[in-house]
């Protein structure tokens, strides 16, 4: 049964007013109108769709996904706005609604097929009842947005969009969804899109994302092997997750994802895949690390940044700190920890200055290398800080074993050489972070003579 379309309609009215122009500034809060596809994807995401289509013409957008059909309670959350017009006000995520607002910068009249559910909304937060569509499947959400401003003229926003401006953001938008886009969500497990434009020229893109061998790696953190495909190659990612829980309250988990590549030999290897800080899908918040890292992060309305004065924020990158240690020592069972590894880590100390967001991540990441034998050694095991020493010069560390390195520093502990592919120059990044933060020492020449001599 449909929902009280006038009801809802005059409840709206009561608590936001008649006058809808009052409301531009929550209108045009999105600095980009076309990040409402993200916004589309989580509410499928929350409501456990697994496929997702965009159908982008000339003159209007199409979206269907398989998720829980709508109910009244997401009839009214999807026509009602907040209170607040701060931009800068925190929210959670999965809010339902929230970032569809987005799409009244395009569209005056969005359309709901769900369910028992076929509404209009028009005047941003009223309601009119749809006839139901005969052909549209009982499991199949679809959201109609016609590029309608021009027509309509809709006074709750700043600046009328026309069809062709609307056509090409969203364009845009959908050609920039890639193998990323469902790395971190819970449910959505194929994207697709095709556009068709005046001329009758159709672009297509499609990504479908496998998970395989997902386990607990310890008390609480999980690893999964997702493979996800373009149509074209399959790309592999090794993900870390573990669940979040604040204040007797469960949250989404936070996430890290290694890229594994093949080598031409079938050997898998960890290579660098850098991208901005996710919240579900990618914000501007750029992370200068070499692996993708998510999570529940409080975001402005706008869900662009992210702020570190909030304090579940912060709890949240003390928890990615503490999973990226733990997925050291796993991959390092894998046979995947290398020297190369090392260099997706925050080891580029002028990008982390004390008072950073990340800043926590870079002393876990430290104390993890300097008291864990998570460095590579010479000898093909692996050595921590406090037990390395750095050879100036592949001559020095051919010369001495591990033990005659031991006897020279009068040492009982494993004193190890590290791995001879640490670059030597002493202005690369990696062998400026051993040597300034994890305070290796770096034997050279007439340091071994002076220890022989004495």
């Amino acid at each position: 049964m449909a929902s009280d379309y006038e009801a809802i309609t005059r409840y709206n009215e009561e608590q936001l007013g008649k006058d809808t122009a009052s409301r531009k500034s929550q209108v045009n809060m999105y600095s980009d109108f076309s990040h409402f596809v993200y916004e589309i994807l989580q509410n499928a995401d929350d409501y456990d769709a697994t496929k997702v289509s965009f159908t982008l013409d000339e003159d209007e957008l199409v979206i269907e996904h398989n998720g829980i059909p709508f109910k009244e309670d997401n009839v009214k959350a999807i026509s009602y706005f907040g209170k607040s017009t701060s931009r800068d006000d925190l929210v959670k995520t999965g809010r339902f609604g929230l970032g569809f607002k987005s799409v009244f910068a395009f569209t005056a009249t969005p359309s709901i097929h769900s369910g028992d559910e076929n509404f209009q909304i028009y005047d941003l937060y009223r309601l009119a009842a749809l006839p139901k569509l005969p052909n549209l499947s009982t499991n199949t959400t679809r959201i109609v947005l016609p590029f309608n401003h021009i027509e309509l003229r809709p006074s709750y926003v700043e600046i009328l969009v026309d069809k062709e401006k609307a056509f090409n953001e969203i364009l845009d938008r959908l050609q920039k969804l890639d193998i990323t886009t469902l790395l971190f969500t819970r449910n959505v497990l194929e994207i697709k899109w095709i556009v068709r434009d005046k001329e009758g020229n159709q672009k297509k893109g499609n990504y479908l994302r496998g998970d395989k061998d997902q386990k607990k790696i310890n008390r609480c953190d999980q690893i999964r092997k997702t493979e996800i495909t373009d149509g074209k190659a399959p790309h592999s990612y090794l993900v870390y997750s573990r669940p979040i829980k604040w204040r007797e309250e469960d949250h989404k988990p936070v996430d890290i994802a290694f890229y594994v590549n093949k080598m031409p030999s079938e050997t898998e290897t960890i290579q660098s895949s850098k991208k901005p800080l996710f919240v579900l899908f990618p914000t501007i918040v750029e992370i200068h690390m070499g692996f993708l890292m998510n999570g529940p992060f409080r975001t402005p309305a706008h869900r662009e940044s992210v702020s570190l004065k909030d304090e579940f924020n912060q709890f949240l990158i003390q928890e990615i700190g503490d999973l990226l240690c733990q997925s050291m020592l796993d991959i390092k069972e894998k046979g995947l920890l290398s020297v190369s590894f090392l260099n997706l880590l925050p080891i580029r100390m002028d990008d982390f200055p004390e008072d950073s967001m990340f800043y926590p991540i870079v002393r876990e990441v430290r104390d993890a290398l300097m008291n864990e034998e998570l460095l590579p050694a010479d000898d093909g095991t692996f050595v921590s800080a406090r037990s390395a020493k750095l050879a100036r010069g592949a001559e020095l560390r051919k010369l001495l074993s591990q033990d005659q390195l031991r006897a020279l520093f009068q040492s009982n502990d494993g004193i190890k050489w590290l791995a001879e592919d640490i670059p030597q120059d002493r202005t690369s990044d990696l062998r400026l972070y051993l040597m300034k933060q994890l305070k290796i020492e770096e034997v050279r020449p007439e340091k071994f003579a002076e220890l022989l001599t004495d």
